[in-house]
């Protein structure tokens, strides 16, 4: 009997030192937002090349394809590091035929892993990265006819904003986290206020149905910088419209103030 009660007391102690030394991991929810343009190429075919992005952990174990842009073929014999990485897995993810242009480009990752349908499964928080792999001609020599680059941040309840270096294939980047929660504060009650459509292609609509004697209108970005300002006496009741097209995918702020209120609202923009 004391030898039962010695080993469950032991078991508790060990118990608690997993769950103090971080054993047992928040989950936590949220949305990463990743911006890159590749570098033009004309290869093999013109401009025309493949793309494959996807998620992996610390151990660099792949957890999710989030786009895989041509053929399944052709992206197996010419997206080598991810045909490697997934084993050729798009569960959940954007497919297409192959792009013959080059421009930016916009990922998102709600931190799940490879389910693919509501409820998500939400990975343990910590380090991950995010790998982009462009290929543009049938050489696939790794820099010149093809190329990856990654970036990492760390999953969790603080947000994370990043931009990272630009490389030789790969520029104007840009990494967000936003932990779920607890980016924008409620709506108060005092204001009538409708921001619509959410998500938006670009145009958003701020239906103020009741008079609202704010004065200033902004709209900011992941990063905190500001993409649109007004300031006025103030806002009578109306439909005010604002056009973001010239944007990059991503979430934004639509904050509209006074000396007395400020009320916020997340605007998810996907052209």
């Amino acid at each position: 009997m004391g030898k039962k009660l010695h080993l469950s007391l032991l078991n508790i102690i060990i118990i608690a030192l997993f769950l103090f030394a971080g054993g047992a991991k928040s989950q936590t929810a949220g949305t990463l937002t990743f911006n890159v343009t590749p570098t033009t190429h004309n290869g093999s075919y013109s401009a025309k090349h493949f793309i494959a992005v996807w998620i992996e952990n610390s151990s660099g174990t792949f957890i999710k394809t989030r786009t895989r842009l041509g053929s399944s073929g052709n992206c197996n014999s010419h997206l080598i590091a991810w045909k490697a990485k997934s084993g050729s897995s798009v569960v959940d993810a954007t497919t297409g035929a192959s792009l013959n242009a080059y421009s930016a480009l916009t990922y998102t990752w709600i931190g799940n892993d490879l389910t693919g349908t509501s409820p998500y499964t939400i990975v343990p928080d910590g380090n991950y990265r995010i790998v982009i792999e462009c290929s543009w001609d049938d050489s696939n020599t790794l820099g010149s006819g093809r190329d990856t680059t990654s970036v990492w941040f760390y999953k969790g309840a603080n947000a994370v904003n990043l931009t990272p270096t630009a490389t030789t294939n790969f520029g104007s980047m840009t990494l967000s986290w936003a932990p779920a929660g607890v980016s924008v504060p409620e709506l108060t009650k005092t204001a009538d206020i409708k921001v619509y459509p959410n998500p938006t292609k670009g145009l958003i609509n701020i239906n103020f149905d009741n008079a609202y004697y704010g004065n200033l209108l902004k709209v900011e970005n992941i990063l905190g910088q500001t993409v649109y300002q007004e300031e006025v006496e103030l806002f009578n009741s109306g439909v005010k419209t604002i056009d973001l097209g010239n944007n990059p995918n991503g979430i934004y702020f639509v904050t509209i103030q006074s000396n007395e209120t400020k009320l916020m609202y997340k605007v998810i923009l996907n052209h």
